[in-house]
């Protein structure tokens, strides 16, 4: 079974409940919901198969968001088309400010979409030198 519920302000609560034998086990998972928002908006483009959305710092904004998206096979969109599409979704300050399409979104071994890897791969794009 499970359960969501807001936290406050950027948090969404996942709550699942395992039954065993022994016992019966909560499971709490927090997902940012701003992210998340916006990985869902990409992700109901019909042109794109998967979209990570990774944040990074921003002198002016402190962070803003930088997609990173894998298209479907033999699509092509240009960045201001995504931009464009969520501003139809999402409120402006969820747009993300860059867009990079990859030919395939790295994973961790155990199956997991590599973050880590990700925002460093958009670092190194995006930052601005002084950060």
């Amino acid at each position: 079974m499970f359960r969501l519920s807001a936290e406050p302000e950027r948090w969404i609560r996942v709550t699942a409940r395992v039954f065993a034998p022994e016992a019966t086990v909560n499971l709490l998972f927090l997902m940012r919901k701003v992210e998340m928002a916006r990985e869902l908006a990409l992700e109901e483009n019909p042109k794109v198969s998967m979209a990570v959305v990774v944040e990074i710092p921003d002198p002016l904004w402190s962070e803003v968001g930088v997609a990173l998206v894998v298209l479907t096979a033999a699509s092509a969109v240009t960045p201001e088309e995504f931009r464009r599409e969520c501003r139809t979704r999402l409120a402006n300050y969820k747009v993300p400010k860059q867009i990079v399409v990859l030919d395939e979104v790295p994973r961790l071994e155990v199956g997991k979409v590599d973050r880590n890897g990700l925002r460093a791969l958009a670092r190194e794009r995006f930052a601005p030198e002084d950060s």
